[in-house]
């Protein structure tokens, strides 16, 4: 990872970490209609298991998540601050680092009503050049913006 990785539901995205090979995003179960898309993800690291079973996103949204990504990989090299992508339950904040890495950290959230529900976040780190391209354009390709795909 990053690229198609399989799961037992059929094909997704998946992002390992580049400085610890045991954690992992996935990106997966992906569902494209009219209005947007929905997909499952599931964040693993040693001792910890996240999962979302539908996470949905809309044409309308102010960004489409693999143009958030494709943003990410033309500023290999560098920026300030905390790049962030937000839906309902999922968010993604990226920070440059020295070294040209880019941390990639995920928040889930299974309710956003509930005050006793659970949320999660674990971060990956992705080399940002070669490697953010190819996560890119693997999200453009599995995650068509809905008319053009």
């Amino acid at each position: 990872m990053p690229g198609y990785g399989f799961s037992a539901e059929g094909f997704g995205v998946g992002i390992r970490c580049a400085e610890q090979p045991d954690t992992h995003v996935l990106l997966h179960r992906r569902s494209v209609h009219a209005d947007g898309a929905g997909f499952a993800v599931e964040a693993v690291a040693p001792g910890l298991r996240l999962e979302l079973d539908a996470v949905e996103i809309s044409s309308w949204d102010e960004q489409w998540l693999p143009d958030f990504f494709a943003g990410l990989a033309s500023g290999y090299a560098g920026w300030s601050g905390v790049k962030e992508w937000r839906v309902a339950y999922l968010a993604v904040g990226a920070t440059f680092h020295r070294g040209g890495h880019v941390a990639l950290r995920w928040e889930l959230r299974p309710w956003l009503s509930m005050a006793d529900s659970w949320e999660g976040a674990l971060t990956t780190w992705v080399e940002a050049g070669e490697q953010m391209r190819r996560l890119a354009a693997d999200l453009d390709d599995w995650l068509p913006r809905p008319g053009l795909g």
